[in-house]
C-alpha cells in the first residue's frame, strides 16, 4: 500500500525537493522502471534513465541518495560490462570502484536506514538489504571474469605465437651476441650486427613491457577478485554457494608455494592465499561444507610430508597446505558429522581390498594418508573448534572412527562360503560376528560409546542433520547410533556380495543401509553432491520451484578408496521390476500375456548387437520388438492413483518432471549405463531415482 501511494505521486513528485525518505523511495522507483526498460529489450533507455538519474542526484550527502546512487552505478556498470559497450578499465574507474567505495562510505548509515524503514516496501522495489554484499560480490564477479578472460587470450594460439616469436628473438639476439664477441669493432660486419643487435633489444624491451604488463593484469584481477569476494561472503548470512566455488576454483588454480619467488604469478599466489587465511578465520564455515569432497581432496596433494600440527603451522608444508589444513580443522571441529567421514576416508587411503588391491595401495597417495592423520590425531587429541562446535570433539572423533572402521570391517568380509553359482545362496539373516572374524566389529563400537556422552556419539551416517550455519548441533540436533542389529542380509551379486545392515537410531526409528565393499562408491557420491547443487539452483528459479523440479537424491559416505555405506532407499523399485519381474508379476505380463517377453525381446536386441548390425538395422529390429509388446507402465499411475484423479494427474506430471531432471541432467554430465534395473521408481510420489554405479560415460547413451 505503501509503494503504492508513492507512486501515484510521482508523476507531481520532485526528485531532489522530496525529504530524505521520499527520496529513497522515488529513486528506487526511478531504478525499477530502468530494470523494466532493461529486461524488456530496451537497453539504452535503461542506461540513460539511470545516468540521468545519477546526474541528478550526484554529490548530495543524504544516505538514502548515497545508497541509491552507488547501486544505480554498480547496475549500470553491470550492463555495459553485459553488453561490452565500455572497456575493462573504464567500467572499473567509472562504475565498479566508485560505486563499491561509495556503499563502503555509507554502510553503516544504510543499516540504520533499512532498520527503520518500511521492509515491506523495500522488498517491492527492490531495494537490497546489504547493498555493500551486493557490490562486493558484482565487483569480484567482474574481476574474475577479467582475470579469466585474460587467462583464455594468454592460452590462445595468437598469444602462443608471440611468445614462440620472442623466443625466437632472445635467440637470435644471443646469437649474433657470440658473433659480435667474434668481431673486431672496427670491420664492417661488427657494425651490421651491431645494428641488428639494438633492433632487436628495442624489439625484446617491447615484448618485456607487454608481457609484463598482461601478468601484473592477470595478478590484480586475481588477487581483487579473491578479496572482494572475502567481503562479500564475509558480511553475508546465506550459503553463496557461487562466490564460495568461485574462491576455491582460484585458490586452487593459484597455490602459493613456499620460497620468495620473484614471478609475480607466485606473489599473486601468496597474496590470494593471505585472503583465504582471513576468510578461513571470518567467514562462517558452514559455507565451505558443500565443498568438502573438493576441498579435502587436495590435502597433502604433490607428495607434501604431513605435520605434527594439525593446523599444518609446521614440518615445512607449503602455505597453500597449512591454509588449507586449517580451513580442514575448522570444518571438521565446527561441522564433524558433515566433515569427519571424509576425512576418515582420506586417512583409509591404505584400506583397499578386492581385485588390484595391492596396486592400487602401491599407487595411493600416501601424503594424503600421513596429513589426513595428522589432522584426526589433533582434533582426537582435545583441539578445540570455534563458536558451538561439539564440546566432546576428541571423543566424537574416537567414535567415529571406530565405527568406519566397523563398517570397513564389514564390507571386506569374505561372503564366498555364502554363494551359489555366483549369486547368493541364502537371503536370510546372516550374523554378523561369523562374518567379520577379524577387525573392528559394531559391538566394540557400542561398548566403548556406552561411557560417552549422548553429543559424543556418532551421527547416523546416512542421516545426516541439516548443515546448521551457527555449528549448534546438540543432542537434540543430531540423529545418533544407538544400535546395531546382529545380522544383515546380502544382495544376490557379486563376489564381495553388499551387505544390507540395519542400524538404530536414537530417534527410535531402524534406519537400512547398504554396505558396499570392492567397489569405489567415491564418484557416486560426488554426483549425489552435484545433483544436491542442481536442486539449490532450481529452488532458486521462480518456474522451477512452480513445477516442483528435483532430482531424488539419497546419502553416500565413502569410508575408504573402495568401502562405502549407501542410504536404502525406502518405498521404491526398479523399473525394471514392475515392467518384467522375473516371477512373472511383471506388468507386461500380467496385462499383456499373449505379448512377446522381455527376455525375447532382449535376445532379438542382443543378436543384432552381436553381428554388429548397422544402425538402420538395429532400429528395425528394435519397431519390430515394440510391435510385439505393448507399453504397460501406465498402469503402475492406475493401480496407485485412479481413485483420486487429482492425485493421478499430480503424479503423473511429477514422473515426467523427475524424468526430464534426471535426463538433461545425465546428458549434460555424461553419465551412462542407464537402464530400468537402475533407475527406482518411488511408490508415493512416482519420482525417479538414479540408482547405484553410476558412471560417467565416454561416449553419450544411445536409444535403442
Amino acid at each position: 500500500a505503501a509503494l503504492e501511494s508513492v507512486r501515484d505521486l510521482l508523476p507531481a513528485a520532485d526528485l531532489v525537493a522530496a525529504g530524505e525518505g521520499g527520496q529513497h523511495l522515488l529513486f528506487a522507483w526511478h531504478r525499477e522502471q530502468a530494470e523494466l526498460d532493461w529486461s524488456a529489450g530496451l537497453r539504452d533507455a535503461g542506461v540513460h534513465k539511470l545516468e540521468h538519474l545519477l546526474g541528478r542526484v550526484e554529490g548530495r550527502v543524504a544516505p538514502a541518495l548515497r545508497t541509491q546512487e552507488g547501486l544505480a552505478r554498480l547496475r549500470i556498470g553491470e550492463w555495459h560490462a553485459e553488453g561490452r559497450s565500455l572497456g575493462a578499465e573504464a567500467l572499473v574507474v567509472q562504475y565498479f570502484q566508485p560505486a563499491y567505495e561509495n556503499l563502503t562510505q555509507v554502510d553503516e548509515a544504510q543499516k540504520a536506514l533499512s532498520a527503520g524503514a518500511d521492509r515491506e516496501v523495500l522488498a517491492a522495489i527492490g531495494m537490497d538489504a546489504d547493498p555493500l554484499e551486493h557490490s562486493s560480490f558484482a565487483l569480484a564477479d567482474y574481476y574474475a571474469r577479467l582475470h579469466d578472460s585474460l587467462v583464455a587470450r594468454r592460452e590462445a594460439a595468437e598469444w602462443q605465437d608471440r611468445v614462440r616469436v620472442n623466443e625466437g628473438r632472445r635467440a637470435e639476439y644471443r646469437r649474433t651476441e657470440e658473433l659480435l664477441a667474434a668481431l673486431s669493432s672496427d670491420e664492417e660486419a661488427w657494425k651490421t650486427y651491431k645494428r641488428h643487435a639494438l633492433r632487436l633489444e628495442r624489439e625484446l624491451e617491447l615484448d618485456r613491457v607487454e608481457f609484463e604488463a598482461a601478468d601484473a593484469h592477470v595478478a590484480n584481477n586475481l588477487v581483487e577478485a579473491v578479496r572482494l569476494y572475502g567481503v562479500g561472503l564475509r558480511r553475508s548470512a546465506g550459503r553463496d554457494m557461487r562466490a564460495v566455488a568461485r574462491v576455491v576454483s582460484l585458490w586452487f588454480a593459484h597455490p602459493a608455494q613456499a620460497g620468495s619467488d620473484p614471478d609475480p604469478a607466485a606473489a599473486a599466489a601468496a597474496q590470494v592465499n593471505s585472503e583465504v587465511v582471513e576468510m578461513v578465520d571470518a567467514v562462517p564455515s558452514f559455507k565451505f561444507v558443500p565443498l568438502v569432497y573438493q576441498i579435502f581432496s587436495r590435502l597433502g596433494g604433490g607428495g607434501e610430508e604431513a605435520t605434527p600440527d594439525d593446523l599444518g603451522a609446521g614440518g615445512g608444508a607449503s602455505p597453500f597446505q597449512q591454509t588449507l589444513g586449517r580451513l580442514v580443522s575448522r570444518m571438521c571441529a565446527e561441522h564433524p558429522h558433515h566433515c569427519l567421514p571424509q576425512l576418515l576416508a582420506l586417512r583409509n587411503g591404505g584400506e583397499i581390498f578386492g581385485e588390484g588391491g595391492d596396486q592400487a595401495r602401491m599407487n595411493m597417495d600416501e601424503g594424503k594418508v600421513r596429513r589426513a592423520d595428522a589432522i584426526l590425531t589433533g582434533l582426537a587429541g582435545g583441539a578445540q573448534g570455534r563458536r558451538g562446535c561439539e564440546r566432546n570433539l576428541a571423543q566424537l572423533v574416537k567414535l567415529t572412527s571406530r565405527l568406519a572402521n566397523a563398517y570397513i570391517a564389514l564390507a571386506a568380509a569374505d561372503t564366498s562360503r555364502y554363494h551359489q553359482r555366483g549369486r547368493a545362496r541364502t537371503l536370510g539373516d546372516i550374523d554378523i560376528k561369523k562374518m567379520v572374524e577379524r577387525g573392528t566389529n559394531f559391538g566394540d563400537v557400542l561398548r566403548a560409546a556406552r561411557k560417552a556422552p549422548r553429543e559424543a556419539l556418532p551421527a547416523m551416517f546416512t542421516a545426516a542433520p541439516p548443515l546448521r550455519p551457527d555449528a549448534r548441533y546438540g543432542a537434540d540436533a543430531v540423529v545418533r547410533v544407538r544400535d546395531f542389529a546382529t545380522t544383515v542380509r546380502l544382495t544376490d551379486t557379486g563376489v564381495n556380495c553388499p551387505k544390507v545392515l540395519v542400524c538404530y537410531g536414537d530417534d527410535g526409528r531402524a534406519y537400512k543401509q547398504l554396505v558396499k565393499g570392492a567397489d569405489d562408491t567415491r564418484q557416486d557420491a560426488v554426483m549425489q553432491q552435484v545433483f544436491t547443487t542442481v536442486n539449490e539452483l532450481f529452488q532458486g528459479d521462480a518456474g522451477a520451484r512452480a513445477r516442483r523440479l528435483r532430482i531424488v537424491t539419497y546419502r553416500i559416505v565413502p569410508l575408504s578408496p573402495n568401502t562405502g555405506v549407501l542410504e536404502w532407499v525406502e518405498g521404491t523399485e526398479p523399473l525394471g521390476n514392475f515392467l518384467m519381474d522375473r516371477s512373472g508379476r511383471g506388468a507386461h505380463s500380467r496385462y499383456y500375456p499373449d505379448d512377446w517377453s522381455p527376455e525375447k525381446g532382449r535376445k532379438l536386441m542382443t543378436a543384432a548387437y552381436k553381428r554388429k548390425a548397422s544402425p538402420q538395422e538395429r532400429l528395425k529390429v528394435y519397431r519390430e520388438c515394440c510391435a510385439h509388446m505393448h507399453p504397460a507402465f501406465r498402469f503402475f499411475f492406475l493401480e496407485r492413483f485412479s481413485a483420486v484423479p487429482e492425485q493421478l494427474v499430480e503424479r503423473r506430471a511429477a514422473y515426467t518432471h523427475s524424468v526430464a531432471c534426471s535426463s538433461i541432467v545425465g546428458h549434460v554430465l555424461g553419465i551412462g549405463d542407464r537402464h530400468s534395473n537402475n533407475i527406482l521408481l518411488h511408490h508415493s510420489t512416482a519420482e525417479v531415482t538414479l540408482s547405484l554405479s553410476l558412471k560417467p560415460s565416454p561416449s553419450p547413451s544411445r536409444s535403442p
